[in-house]
């Protein structure tokens, strides 16, 4: 059984502890030569609510953090924590290292939504990640 197989095998519809509500976790992975992609869904009551697009690199023992998506209306809620507490599980299995990624200049500078840069930079920042605005880039590594 690989790393994958098992990453799989554990969060098969897992049941985050949140509640009491209908929450499912369901972990998509596509295997490459070079790359991984692990894609990590939140449904609530049957409905993607949140999805976290990854890229995991084995050979440099580092996660790329690719895409955030969810709806306005589920901004704030938790959701985004929930995702990235199972990232950070599936990169303790993996022995992940490095985690980076970058930031669209679009989040960075949402008219429509002035205080989005904000959270971002709070978002990523409450889970160790260095951020830098100049350059796009979020970086969390582990020694």
């Amino acid at each position: 059984m690989t790393q994958y197989d098992f990453i799989r095998m554990k969060y098969d519809n897992k049941t985050p502890n949140l509640n009491s509500n209908d929450y499912k976790i369901q972990v998509e992975i596509k295997e490459d030569y070079r790359k991984t992609d692990i894609n990590i869904h939140l449904f609530l009551c049957r409905f993607k609510v949140i999805t976290l697009f990854t890229e995991h690199f084995p050979n440099e023992n580092r996660i790329k953090i690719v895409d955030i998506q969810n709806s306005k209306e589920n901004r704030n809620q938790g959701y985004g924590t929930i995702v990235m507490n199972v990232l950070f599980e599936i990169g303790d299995i993996l022995d992940v290292k490095k985690y980076n990624g970058w930031l669209s200049s679009e989040d960075l500078n949402d008219y429509n939504d002035p205080e989005h840069r904000d959270r971002l930079i709070h978002f990523y920042s409450k889970f160790g990640f260095n951020v830098n605005i100049e350059n796009n880039r979020i970086e969390k590594l582990y020694e």
